[in-house]
């Protein structure tokens, strides 16, 4: 699993760069949008993970 992140993260890399280079303007866009989608999954992950405390901490009583 570890190297596919790494194969993907490098392929990522590599089209970013490409981006750079083809389409300048575009670039800062881009990174905004990954920034999102990778913001929007940790806070995904952090609301579930409190849902899951709060259900225990609910059975717990």
């Amino acid at each position: 699993m570890a190297a596919g992140l790494i194969i993907a993260g490098l392929l990522a890399f590599g089209v970013l760069v490409s981006g750079i280079i083809g389409a300048p303007f575009i670039v800062p866009s881009a990174l905004f949008a990954l920034y999102l989608l990778l913001s929007g999954r940790a806070a995904a992950a952090v609301r579930e993970r409190r849902a899951e405390l709060t259900a225990l901490a609910r059975n717990e009583r």
